[in-house]
């Protein structure tokens, strides 16, 4: 998919002004906050208008993980949340977060 010029080696690319940033497996994330500063730092370096996370590595959702996609999209705008499983999707959805998906 992209460049893997970081430390947990989330893929990326651009395309047409979209930035599709593919998340990693769960045992490769050591630590929401550098899940943080790596998504950060990806999206900093771009031009894109629109920033998609691709979740469908993942088995499952945290909090946490929201709370940073809440947090990104606050700075950076137009930012959601892609290939939700269903039971991924109503979590996001039951915990406040609908404007990710």
């Amino acid at each position: 998919m992209g460049d893997t010029n970081n430390q947990l080696e989330i893929k990326f690319k651009e395309l047409g002004g979209e930035l599709i940033i593919e998340l990693p497996k769960r045992e490769s994330i050591k630590s929401i906050l550098e899940l943080e500063r790596e998504i950060y730092c990806i999206i900093n370096r771009g031009e894109s208008v629109k920033t998609h996370i691709d979740v469908s590595n993942l088995e499952y959702i945290s909090l946490s993980e929201l709370r940073v996609f809440e947090k990104l999209k606050m700075e950076f705008g137009n930012l959601k949340i892609i290939n939700l499983n269903p039971e991924m999707k109503k979590f996001v959805k039951k915990n406040g977060y609908s404007d990710l998906c």
